[in-house]
């Protein structure tokens, strides 16, 4: 199923308020995420979306490469949320969670969010998620979220195999990516209006609900230290709360951490 993403299509059937309402549609982009932010700082507004059909040079944390060809879904959204520095972070949840109630009410399947910003199901990446900050005054930041979903993919490269999925090898059928993104924008409009309002707690509550982590035990690598423990909780600004060997509780802002099996 080669579906082409077609703004003014996408537009036609999406209910959101701000969301979505300025489309950047292309072919082909080396970044969705470089694109958006070469558009912001020409002045498009809060609520653009910039789309690909695919991307030569997507990337993932840590300067990662992402595998980004034409059966995915490759999405950057353009905010300004007036908000802390320090509040950010839970963007990258808040997006996750968007992205798994658009697959849950799209789809049969029950995907899962593995903090800090993937979603999973049965145990294998199906999206990750790379929020980009440019701070300004006043709190009026530049937030870039850039989500790249895999959808329609019926294979992977051979590094990706063991760790990667897509909707269409859970399904054994094609996903209509116009009718995803459409939810997608959605629920993630519905839920950053939430916590523009500081009701965080009801999103963390939904979070939790899908959590691949809490309940197990984790490894997570600090690049300065390893910690490993059961993970308890997360907190209201969406940080890992461990609890170590030694008994003691640490929060963890960002880290990469992996299941102990």
């Amino acid at each position: 199923m080669n579906e082409i993403l077609d703004a003014e299509v996408i537009q036609k059937g999406l209910t959101t308020s701000f969301l979505g309402k300025k489309i950047y549609a292309f072919g082909s982009l080396q970044s969705t995420q470089e694109t958006a932010k070469r558009l912001a700082k020409n002045g498009a507004p809060e609520g653009s979306v910039v789309i690909a059909e695919q991307q030569t040079a997507g990337r993932g944390r840590f300067g990662r490469t992402w595998h980004s060809p034409k059966e995915g879904l490759w999405v950057s959204l353009i905010l300004h949320p007036k908000i802390p520095s320090q509040k950010v972070p839970f963007l990258s949840l808040l997006t996750a969670l968007s992205v798994t109630e658009a697959i849950r009410r799209t789809t049969s399947l029950l995907p899962t969010i593995k903090w800090p910003n993937d979603v999973l199901i049965n145990g294998k990446k199906v999206c990750g998620i790379l929020p980009d900050l440019e701070t300004r005054e006043n709190n009026s930041n530049l937030v870039i979220i850039g989500i790249g979903l895999n959808v329609n993919q019926s294979d992977f490269p051979l590094d990706l195999e063991e760790t990667s999925t897509s909707l269409h090898l859970e399904l054994d059928r094609p996903i209509s990516k116009t009718l995803l993104l459409q939810e997608l924008l959605l629920r993630f409009e519905e839920n950053y209006i939430i916590f523009l309002k500081e009701e965080t707690m009801e999103l963390l509550e939904k979070i939790r609900g899908f959590s691949y982590f809490i309940g197990k035990r984790v490894t997570v690598d600090l690049k300065e230290k390893v910690l490993e423990g059961e993970v308890i909780d997360l907190d209201e600004e969406g940080r890992l709360v461990l609890r170590l060997d030694s008994g003691l509780i640490q929060r963890v802002v960002a880290g990469e951490a992996r299941l102990v099996r």
